[in-house]
Protein backbone atom coordinates (compact mmCIF):
# COMPACT_ATOMS: atom_id res chain seq x y z
CA UNK A 1 0.00 0.00 0.00
CA UNK A 2 3.16 2.32 0.88
CA UNK A 3 4.40 2.12 -2.40
CA UNK A 4 4.27 3.98 -5.95
CA UNK A 5 3.11 0.41 -7.07
CA UNK A 6 0.66 -1.12 -5.19
CA UNK A 7 -0.41 -5.04 -6.36
CA UNK A 8 -3.65 -6.18 -6.14
CA UNK A 9 -4.82 -9.64 -7.31
CA UNK A 10 -8.44 -10.84 -6.77
CA UNK A 11 -10.28 -14.09 -7.26
CA UNK A 12 -14.00 -13.66 -6.59
CA UNK A 13 -17.01 -16.08 -6.86
CA UNK A 14 -20.04 -14.33 -9.52
CA UNK A 15 -23.02 -15.68 -10.56
CA UNK A 16 -26.27 -14.47 -12.59
CA UNK A 17 -28.72 -12.02 -10.44
CA UNK A 18 -31.05 -15.74 -9.84
CA UNK A 19 -27.98 -17.31 -8.80
CA UNK A 20 -27.53 -19.51 -11.74
CA UNK A 21 -24.83 -19.79 -13.58
CA UNK A 22 -21.98 -19.74 -11.05
CA UNK A 23 -18.47 -18.98 -11.82
CA UNK A 24 -15.00 -17.54 -10.63
CA UNK A 25 -13.30 -14.85 -12.18
CA UNK A 26 -9.96 -13.84 -11.69
CA UNK A 27 -7.79 -10.39 -11.52
CA UNK A 28 -3.94 -10.52 -11.72
CA UNK A 29 -1.03 -8.34 -12.45
CA UNK A 30 -2.61 -4.79 -11.45
CA UNK A 31 -0.16 -1.68 -13.17
CA UNK A 32 -1.18 1.73 -11.79
CA UNK A 33 -1.23 3.94 -13.96
CA UNK A 34 -2.19 7.20 -11.92
CA UNK A 35 -1.13 7.89 -8.70
CA UNK A 36 -3.24 7.03 -5.78
CA UNK A 37 -6.13 9.66 -4.95
CA UNK A 38 -7.59 10.27 -1.25
CA UNK A 39 -11.11 11.76 -0.97
CA UNK A 40 -12.99 12.41 2.78
CA UNK A 41 -16.22 12.88 3.84
CA UNK A 42 -17.50 13.69 7.17
CA UNK A 43 -21.18 13.16 8.31
CA UNK A 44 -21.45 14.52 12.13
CA UNK A 45 -18.16 13.24 14.05
CA UNK A 46 -18.04 10.10 11.31
CA UNK A 47 -15.47 10.72 8.77
CA UNK A 48 -15.22 8.04 5.67
CA UNK A 49 -11.97 8.50 3.85
CA UNK A 50 -11.47 6.92 0.32
CA UNK A 51 -8.24 5.43 -1.50
CA UNK A 52 -8.39 5.26 -5.26
CA UNK A 53 -5.91 3.68 -7.72
CA UNK A 54 -6.60 3.78 -11.32
CA UNK A 55 -4.71 1.12 -13.71
CA UNK A 56 -4.95 -1.60 -15.98
CA UNK A 57 -5.06 -5.44 -15.32
CA UNK A 58 -5.59 -9.03 -16.50
CA UNK A 59 -8.87 -10.16 -15.90
CA UNK A 60 -9.69 -13.89 -16.59
CA UNK A 61 -12.68 -14.82 -18.34
CA UNK A 62 -14.16 -18.17 -19.16
CA UNK A 63 -10.15 -19.00 -18.90
CA UNK A 64 -8.86 -16.87 -21.07
CA UNK A 65 -6.73 -13.74 -20.30
CA UNK A 66 -7.67 -10.24 -21.43
CA UNK A 67 -4.87 -8.16 -20.90
CA UNK A 68 -4.60 -4.10 -20.44
CA UNK A 69 -8.23 -4.11 -18.91
CA UNK A 70 -8.55 -0.40 -17.27
CA UNK A 71 -9.74 -0.74 -13.36
CA UNK A 72 -10.60 1.51 -10.56
CA UNK A 73 -10.17 0.12 -7.01
CA UNK A 74 -11.61 2.08 -4.25
CA UNK A 75 -11.10 1.14 -0.89
CA UNK A 76 -13.09 2.34 2.32
CA UNK A 77 -12.08 0.64 5.58
CA UNK A 78 -12.98 -2.95 5.10
CA UNK A 79 -14.99 -2.58 1.75
CA UNK A 80 -13.94 -1.89 -1.38
CA UNK A 81 -15.63 -1.34 -5.16
CA UNK A 82 -14.00 -2.59 -7.86
CA UNK A 83 -14.83 -1.03 -11.77
CA UNK A 84 -13.90 -2.82 -14.52
CA UNK A 85 -14.51 -1.21 -17.92
CA UNK A 86 -17.29 -2.73 -19.79
CA UNK A 87 -16.02 -2.39 -22.87
CA UNK A 88 -12.79 -4.05 -22.51
CA UNK A 89 -15.16 -7.35 -21.02
CA UNK A 90 -18.28 -7.29 -23.46
CA UNK A 91 -19.95 -5.64 -20.34
CA UNK A 92 -19.80 -9.31 -18.45
CA UNK A 93 -19.70 -7.26 -15.04
CA UNK A 94 -21.93 -4.58 -15.79
CA UNK A 95 -21.36 -0.91 -15.85
CA UNK A 96 -21.56 -0.23 -12.03
CA UNK A 97 -18.52 -1.48 -9.54
CA UNK A 98 -18.71 -4.66 -7.97
CA UNK A 99 -18.13 -4.22 -3.79
CA UNK A 100 -16.87 -6.47 -1.74
CA UNK A 101 -14.82 -7.06 1.40
CA UNK A 102 -11.36 -6.46 2.07
CA UNK A 103 -9.85 -9.38 3.57
CA UNK A 104 -6.35 -8.90 3.53
CA UNK A 105 -3.69 -5.58 3.00
CA UNK A 106 -0.46 -6.24 2.80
Amino acid sequence: MNTNSPTFNSTFNMAMLNGSEPHIHTIKDFKMSISAGHASTSLGNITNVVIRYNGTATVIMKGTPISNVPISINLMGHVMSLWIDPTKVMGHFGNTPIYGFVRSVC
